[in-house]
């Protein structure tokens, strides 16, 4: 008897059947996958100062030349961020829970005010870069206490 080359129809089944429970996994994974970013990002937005005070603060932080050690009786803390500006110029980041403000000050004088309110809790923090300079490391958390946020901020390069 001479044997044929080839595959079965019974092994060409079994084949497709394996495949097709790859098939269904990688869906069900990429569904899970698409929901779950759908709710993060929700969650990242659920109030259009959030998106502010992050967009606001990596602008500071970038165009910001000092962290003064104490300001106007304020000092550094994980709640409360100063950066000084040229000229002068000083802000001022306060940040408490479910509200966060920015105050702007030309030498002794208050310029602007900004708050923003509903936010979630945010805690900061010095961040050492590799070349020795200092970025500032945000965390925001949830009201369940999860981490949302979490960035590093690094001035320009001088």
């Amino acid at each position: 008897m001479k044997s044929q080359k080839g595959v079965s129809l019974l092994e060409m089944v079994i084949a497709m059947a394996i495949f097709s429970v790859f098939i269904v996994i990688i869906g069900l994974m990429t569904s899970d996958y698409a929901r779950l970013d759908r709710s993060v990002r929700l969650r990242w937005f659920t109030h259009p100062d959030e998106m502010a005070v992050v967009a606001r603060l990596r602008r500071d932080v970038l165009d910001s030349n000092g962290y003064p050690v104490e300001f106007q009786g304020k000092a550094q803390g994980p709640t409360t961020l100063l950066l000084s500006h040229g000229g002068g110029e000083t802000i001022v980041w306060n940040f408490e829970p479910g509200r966060v403000e920015r105050t702007e000050w030309q030498g002794a004088s208050l310029r602007t005010r900004w708050v923003a309110r509903a936010t979630r809790s945010y805690q900061i923090d010095s961040w050492e870069m590799s070349e020795g300079s200092y970025a500032v490391h945000l965390t925001g958390r949830t009201g369940e206490g999860e981490i949302a946020i979490d960035r590093v901020l690094a001035p320009r390069p001088e």
